[in-house]
């Protein structure tokens, strides 16, 4: 920032109410403190943010009773094998394909998954019923993992299974679907991952 004397940064959040493994542990008050919060109306009015269209379903057989979370969440370790027992993966395709018939232009879609076996089973069922679909995950090599998402991006893939790479060069214009195969504990945490996978779509 030295070559531009008094430049500003501004930063979008999805997250003022993310919160750490202590449930008491609530950034709202540190974010009002210290920035300057825009409205999102008037960011999706001018056209800076995508009014999203958001979906939650209630899966009945992903039994998530017995899990611990005192950690702030449920563990990955125990969550991905409950994803998979379940109708989840089933059911987000069931509902992936008749929301792929409403949208204006040609489907192309992300889904997010809390680990890699839970996305194989995703990708496997989603090609079943005839889409074109990858998976990237963050030990996919860089070369591969660009040509992937490049590929998405001009809708030779349609829909890309995602296991850890969120930040990694992933910024699709044209992806007007968003599968998120994961449960949280709290709404904050629900809120900070439903917007950092929606950032993904500009247009």
């Amino acid at each position: 920032m030295r070559a531009k004397i008094g430049a500003q940064f501004m930063g979008l959040t999805a997250s003022p109410e993310r919160r750490t493994g202590d449930q008491r542990d609530q950034l709202s008050l540190a974010f009002d403190a210290i920035i300057d919060c825009a409205n999102i109306e008037t960011l999706i009015e001018e056209g800076i943010l995508v009014p999203p269209i958001y979906r939650p379903h209630f899966i009945h057989d992903l039994d998530l009773s017995s899990i611990d979370i005192s950690s702030g969440d449920f563990p990955v370790s125990k969550l991905a094998p409950a994803i998979v027992k379940s109708s989840m993966i089933d059911y987000a395709t069931f509902i992936y394909l008749e929301e792929r018939q409403n949208v204006p232009s040609a489907p192309i879609s992300a889904w997010f998954c809390p680990d890699v076996t839970v996305a194989e089973a995703t990708l496997e069922k989603v090609r079943a019923n005839g889409i074109e679909a990858e998976i990237v995950t963050a030990s996919t090599p860089i070369t591969e993992r660009m040509e992937l998402l490049e590929a998405h991006e001009n809708g030779a893939i349609e829909a890309m299974v995602s296991v850890g790479v969120l930040a990694e060069g992933w910024d699709n214009p044209h992806c007007n679907l968003i599968v998120h195969l994961a449960a949280n504990s709290f709404e904050g945490r629900l809120g900070a991952n439903s917007g950092k996978r929606s950032s993904i779509c500009r247009g």
